[in-house]
């Protein structure tokens, strides 16, 4: 069964679907938009063009911070494995350095996870 049937058969309006890099796709998006949900996307090697724009706009930001205010910070400290990790989420809502930002239905922000 390919992923937008699967959301054919699931009462998806006005919940969140959360998909892995597989599922980023402008048709699954669509799918989802179209039953009234809204929609995470990861994207990795399979939207590479995606990736590499979040990438870049990441290495900007690393750079000139002060350029690009996220939308939110969400931070997390975590103890295991004889180790302290530290996770952050930044979101950011400059959509315009993706690659042709309208063939994403609904997109308002990107986020990237840093750890």
């Amino acid at each position: 069964m390919e992923i937008r049937e699967l959301h054919a058969t699931l009462a998806l309006a006005d919940n969140t679907v959360n998909i892995n890099a597989m599922g980023t796709q402008t048709a699954v998006v669509e799918t989802i938009q179209s039953r009234g949900a809204n929609y995470i996307l990861a994207a990795k090697d399979r939207q590479s063009k995606l990736a590499e724009s979040i990438g870049n706009f990441w290495n900007c930001f690393c750079v000139l911070p002060a350029a690009y205010t996220p939308d939110s910070l969400v931070e997390s400290v975590e103890k295991g494995n004889g180790r302290i990790e530290t996770r952050r989420c930044r979101v950011f809502d400059q959509r315009g350095c993706l690659p042709k930002p309208n063939q994403w239905s609904g997109l308002k922000y990107h986020a990237v996870v840093e750890k």
